[in-house]
């Protein structure tokens, strides 16, 4: 009789089979990255694989998880059953399928971009349905599949026999599996702080860090850290070129006797704003607006009347009718308006490492004085909102700050707007008693799936699909302006209504600018004349403008421009309009597009549709391009180095006589 075999012989045996087969799949693709990569010198390849062996244990490790948990769950009598032995030989044989179709997504992947998976495989996963029609029509999916199911499969038969022969000496005892458990959960606990790409890898150079990743490893880093490297993925220029021609396009009309301008800095973005005008304190409630696409709106020629007050408030306020969002998320409108910078790649800086603590509108008015309040119906700890706004000098109030009484209705986003504009009234009502000027960025949510909201509020159905949710959203607006009409901070008070993004555009790859088109109106009637603006231009023009109708002084990092400017109509005609991985500059009649690989695609718009002129590559940029080209290039290579070097840092100090403006 053979002697029973302890949880940790089993443990440790099904580990060293999980950890076998992943380091298997993760050394067959090291040994084409090695043969097809230049070769780095014999201390190099044992630097690139005595780092390989950490991440491939580290990922061992984390994908071990759910045999873990199965093994110390199985009591005795479980752990001889033919149950676990299939369950068991289930997970192995997963894991053993997802490794090797990583192996094969991994090659494909390099074949296209010279790396390792970063975030433009995350964006894969955002894009699927479009990822998925590109790789069916690309790659002989079917019979990879077919091939790796075979194999796995006559894999899982032969590990099954071999396992069960094993489990029938397997005694568990409770005592040891808890052990098991708890040692394992230390490990986990280490690898995923201390195992960390941009810490173990920052010395490394390409090829070694190539060779050392781990392609799991990889693709939940770049999720973690949400950026795509614009130098090693666009076409780019040097940060001086880049930053020169943003210099330049940000110039607007100022005193040309003035002395310091001698002084300036014709390699920065940084412009001390010097108004001629004096300070205007008014208050200011910016409305975000889920999903308000021009489109919905009578301003813009939609005949089904579902925004009867959004329509009266543009014919009454300053009304800009050609502004476009810069993305397809909330968070990248957040960004757009509180940060004004183009839409670097990958995620909104709102989400990524380091997006506290920098300079914002909130800025601006905290050093007026102001009190900042970020307002919000919904779970601000959803896409980082939350952490983002309260580092960056705002007071959160979101579903959790709301009293029973206070909500009327209330769905998965978060309460309906009626409600959250309710709260809107009563927080602008403590900062008015308490004497403090308030600026309040106010996000809404009913305009969203699944569009529902209070009964009999207006004359389509709860639930009743998109026109229903912006026709009460639009209610609830009208709502919102007449109670803050009967309070004494409303004539002292500026609106601003402004979409996040356009709707039904989430799970576009393809840029049609048409799908970006949104609605600004700022509205307060004592200070601001009904005017309509036709400037082109986008969601970043948003905080300058607004600050310039303030009067505010203030030194400006803003990437955005006021559109109120006295030479306005004299700007170059532009906007920033981007998914994940493409980011746009846009003209009346064209449309450059960076992607990754160096590409450009150049686009005709006049039709009103973009339709595709010409793609090319580039490696090097370099300032003898056209224009539109140059500044596509520079505004995005600065914004990107901006952010990365940390120069956005409110922290961060400039001279005061730097690039002045009046």
């Amino acid at each position: 009789m053979l002697k029973n075999k302890s949880s940790a012989h089993f443990f440790c045996l099904l580990f060293l089979i999980h950890a076998l087969i992943l380091t298997l799949s993760a050394f067959l693709f090291r040994l084409y990255l090695m043969v097809s990569l230049p070769y780095a010198g014999f201390e190099s390849m044992i630097y690139s694989l005595g780092w390989a062996f950490v991440f491939d244990f580290a990922v061992a490790i984390y994908t071990f998880l759910p045999l873990a948990a199965v093994i110390s769950m199985a009591t005795s009598k479980m752990s001889r059953s033919k149950g676990f032995n299939w369950i068991v030989t289930f997970l192995l044989s997963a894991n053993a399928f997802i490794c090797f179709f990583n192996l094969t997504s991994e090659y494909f992947f390099f074949q296209e971009f010279k790396d390792r998976f970063n975030f433009i495989a995350v964006d894969y996963l955002v894009y699927t349905q479009e990822v998925l029609n590109n790789i069916w029509e690309s790659y002989p999916l079917v019979s990879i599949i077919l091939v790796i199911t075979v194999l796995v499969v006559a894999l899982g038969l032969w590990l099954r026999k071999k396992l069960f022969s094993y489990q029938l000496t397997y005694a568990p005892k409770f005592s040891e599996r808890i052990a098991l458990l708890g040692s394992y959960a230390v490990v986990f606990i280490f690898c995923s702080y201390f195992v960390n790409e941009q810490i173990v890898l920052s010395k490394a150079n390409a090829i070694e860090t190539i060779i050392s990743k781990n392609g799991f490893h990889s693709l939940f880093a770049a999720y973690r850290n949400n950026e795509i490297n614009f130098d090693q993925f666009y076409s780019t220029m040097s940060s001086k070129d880049a930053a020169s021609i943003v210099h330049d396009a940000l110039e607007n009309s100022h005193d040309e006797k003035n002395e310091d301008l001698k002084k300036e800095d014709e390699f920065s973005i940084i412009r001390n704003i010097k108004p001629l005008g004096l300070p205007r304190k008014l208050n200011v409630i910016v409305v975000l607006m889920e999903s308000l696409s021009a489109k919905f709106l009578g301003s813009y020629g939609n005949t089904e009347n579902i925004t009867p007050n959004l329509d009266l408030l543009a014919h009454q306020g300053l009304f800009f009718k050609s502004m476009f969002s810069t993305g397809t998320r909330t968070v990248r409108g957040i960004e757009a308006t509180m940060l004004s910078i183009p839409p670097t790649p990958g995620q909104s800086i709102v989400r990524r490492p380091g997006g506290t603590g920098i300079f914002n509108l909130g800025s601006v008015f905290e050093e007026q004085g102001y009190e900042n309040k970020f307002i919000y119906g919904g779970r601000s700890f959803f896409d980082n909102m939350g952490p983002f706004f309260e580092g960056n000098g705002f007071e959160v109030i979101d579903h959790s700050s709301f009293r029973k009484d206070e909500i009327s209705f209330s769905n998965a986003w978060g309460v309906a707007d009626e409600d959250l504009f309710n709260k809107v009234i009563s927080e602008s009502d403590k900062s008015f008693r308490q004497g403090r000027h308030f600026f309040n960025f106010v996000l809404t949510t009913s305009n969203h799936r699944p569009y529902t909201f209070p009964e009999n509020k207006i004359d389509l159905p709860s639930g009743g699909g998109r026109s229903a949710a912006v026709k009460y959203s639009d209610y609830a607006i009208g709502q919102f302006i007449r109670s803050a009409k009967s309070k004494s901070w409303f004539s002292e008070t500026v609106f601003v209504f402004i979409s996040d993004h356009n709707a039904s555009v989430g799970g576009s790859e393809n840029i049609q600018p048409q799908d970006y088109l949104i609605p600004l109106i700022i509205y307060s009637p004592k200070y601001l004349k009904a005017e309509v603006n036709t400037i082109f231009s986008s969601q970043i023009d948003m905080a300058p403008t607004l600050l310039g109708l303030l009067n505010f002084p203030y030194q400006s990092r803003f990437f955005g421009r006021n559109l109120l400017e006295e030479n306005s109509q004299e700007f170059v005609q532009r906007a920033f309009i981007a998914t994940y991985q493409k980011v746009g500059y846009l003209t009346p009649d064209k449309l450059i597009i960076l992607s990754p690989n160096q590409k450009i695609d150049f686009l005709d718009v006049a039709s009103g549709v973009a339709t595709l002129k010409k793609s090319e590559k580039r490696s090097l940029m370099t300032k003898e391009l056209p224009l539109n080209e140059q500044l596509t290039v520079a505004y995005y290579k600065t914004a990107s180095d901006w952010f990365n070097l940390h120069l956005l840092d409110n922290s961060k100090k400039f001279s005061t006589l730097i690039n002045l403006r009046r």
